[in-house]
């Protein structure tokens, strides 16, 4: 009986590991864009913005092409400087994105087309969220 006990806990182990062994798979290095630029347009995906860790500068804005193709970080390349300090939100305003970016105080207004800095509002202390309620006005949560 004890024997018939051990073997299968022995069994039931080597499954186990065996499961956890096999299943594992490298991750891939997403792409990021070429010559600095993706070209982006209406209803070819969707924009993510990503936090990165608290007080280390790394937030991304990343864009899911529906083709299956992702661009992990495209602020960087294209402005040659880091969003920021954990990005919290984007919303879309007439012709631009507005990126808010918490722990840096600001938000990135952007060209939604190629992720092109075309001003930086700042003066804010921890910015989450942005509503537009109009064209020309917005409610920032400080």
């Amino acid at each position: 009986m004890k024997t018939r006990f051990s073997a299968k806990i022995i069994a039931f182990a080597f499954m186990a590991s065996s499961i956890f062994f096999f299943s594992c798979k490298k991750d891939e290095t997403p792409p990021t864009p070429a010559n600095s630029q993706v070209e982006i347009l209406p209803g070819n995906g969707v924009f993510i913005t990503n936090e990165g860790n608290f007080q280390q500068g790394n937030a991304k804005l990343s864009y899911y092409f529906y083709s299956g193709t992702a661009y992990e970080d495209i602020f960087q390349p294209v402005n040659n400087r880091p969003l920021g300090d954990v990005c919290q939100s984007m919303a879309f305003i007439g012709s631009y994105a507005y990126v808010v970016v918490n722990n840096s105080g600001k938000i990135e207004v952007i060209r939604p087309i190629d992720a092109q800095s075309v001003k930086t509002i700042t003066g804010l202390s921890s910015p989450r969220e942005i509503l537009a309620v109009s064209s020309s006005k917005a409610y920032v949560t400080d």
